[in-house]
């Protein structure tokens, strides 16, 4: 299974127009979990529609936090060999890429990963909006 968690600061409006979520729930091997730190009733809807997790805030919560809840909410479910994906509500990814990116997790023993963003659909621009990587310490 893979799980997905997003954190939704009134992102409705896009995350319906990507359609990435509506098109990835039509697989078997997705879940995803949606934590609404708004509370939009327009996103409670399309979850519910969608067959999406949805977890409201009753205050707002920041990006880690939300999304240690989330995965703290799937944690009994989740098994060794699952992943746990955390994805920002504007990216659009198919279930073939998504799929690849887990292949090459799986194959390379990779516990923390991340992916090249791109601006179009077309794979030209690049996003580099990450400028630095995290370090374990």
């Amino acid at each position: 299974m893979i799980y997905i968690s997003i954190v939704s600061h009134g992102h409705y409006e896009i995350i319906k127009k990507l359609g990435a979520l509506s098109n990835l729930t039509k697989n078997s091997f997705v879940k995803i979990i949606i934590k609404d730190n708004l509370g939009e009733k327009s996103l409670e809807e399309f979850c519910y529609v969608n067959n999406i997790t949805y977890l409201k805030n009753s205050v707002k919560k920041g990006f880690g936090k939300n999304n240690n809840e989330v995965f703290n909410t799937i944690a009994q479910n989740i098994k060794t060999d699952d992943f746990f994906v955390v994805m920002n509500p504007d990216v659009f990814i198919d279930a073939n890429v998504l799929l690849e990116a887990v292949y090459e997790c799986d194959k390379s023993n990779a516990y923390v990963a991340t992916v090249n963003l791109y601006r179009d659909f077309d794979k030209k621009e690049y996003d580099n909006s990450i400028r630095k990587f995290p370090c374990v310490m």
